[in-house]
């Protein structure tokens, strides 16, 4: 059975008001400007110009971090571990010092460092022993982690005179200011294998190294490579 009403008995209730439109969602933090580095060339400031040198190659994509106009006193170079990139380690030292924001988003001045300009270069993509022979970005091949495995003593050294040709042409458009050399896991061990060299006064192909620009080498959860 159906029972109809007459409409007129039905009360009536106000149209509920509209609900307010959502907020708009902040937009994106921008991410830092991406330069290509020029790659070094001649004698000490770059690796062998051949076919068999990846940097022979031009340089691939480089973070660059400026310190505070007026303010600069220090340039780091610092150099991510086997795997990553310029810009991913960038990330991962803005977030350890932000760590409740999780991988922030490099910003100028750098860890509140504005005398400080930071440059993190990205290592050249190559077929890497200790992945199987998988590429990866590595400054030199590696072929174990063991006290007793073989070093890749010609890529580490082009590796490290790619880097002193950073630093050199980073003296030349700002001569009065201190250089450093920084990196972790690969990169540390890089670092510290370029201020061997600098202490010992020349590279493993027998160039100079005594005159690289280079003050301090910082580096961590790494090791440290034979350097004679």
């Amino acid at each position: 059975m159906f029972c109809i009403k007459d409409p007129g008995e039905i009360p009536l209730k106000p149209a509920p008001a509209p609900e307010p439109a959502p907020a708009p969602a902040p937009a994106p933090a921008p991410e830092p400007e991406l330069e290509t580095a020029p790659a070094p060339t001649g004698g000490l400031a770059a690796a062998e110009a051949t076919d068999q040198s990846p940097f022979s190659k031009p340089a691939r994509e480089t973070v660059v971090l400026p310190a505070v106009a007026g303010q600069h006193a220090a340039t780091i170079v610092w150099l991510h571990g086997l795997g990553d990139t310029g810009y991913g380690v960038s990330r991962w030292l803005a977030a350890m010092a932000d760590p409740e924001n999780g991988e922030s988003q490099p910003s100028i001045p750098f860890l509140d460092l504005p005398h400080i300009k930071w440059i993190f270069p990205s290592a050249p993509v190559a077929p890497v022993t200790i992945n199987r022979g998988r590429r990866a970005p590595s400054w030199y091949d590696v072929f174990g982690f063991n006290a007793g495995a073989p070093v890749d003593a010609k890529g580490i050294d082009a590796a490290a005179r790619y880097v002193a040709g950073i630093l050199e042409e980073e003296k030349k458009a700002n001569p009065d200011v201190t250089y450093a050399v920084g990196g972790i896991s690969q990169g540390g061990a890089l670092s510290l294998y370029l201020m061997c060299r600098k202490m010992l006064g020349r590279f493993e192909d027998g160039s100079d190294a005594s005159s690289i620009p280079l003050s301090a080498s910082v580096a961590f959860s790494t090791w440290l490579p034979k350097c004679s």
